[in-house]
């Protein structure tokens, strides 16, 4: 028996289960994009908050360099001054 048979309007049988299961699949949907929005928004302040600390070790930078290399090369050069200021002081 079809939806169009049921001469009274009201919702019978399999059309009501249909709908409260996609009632429910609607909250879910909508609980999961909420999360996915708040999340979408920490991913933005995290970005943000990276993109100031690249720009403040920018000047650091030699052309090509990436922050690790130029941690790797300031470390190195502290490593030497400071062999040097032993080194000076015995």
């Amino acid at each position: 028996m079809s939806f169009e048979e049921q001469p009274d309007g009201d919702i019978h049988g399999e059309c009501a289960a249909e709908i409260r299961r996609l009632v429910g699949e609607l909250r879910n949907a909508n609980a999961e994009s909420e999360h996915f929005e708040r999340a979408w928004e920490l991913r933005g302040d995290e970005i943000e908050r990276l993109q100031d600390q690249f720009d403040a070790c920018s000047p650091y930078l030699k052309e090509g360099e990436t922050p690790a290399d130029a941690l790797e090369r300031l470390t190195k050069e502290l490593d030497a001054e400071r062999a040097l200021t032993v080194k000076d002081s015995a």
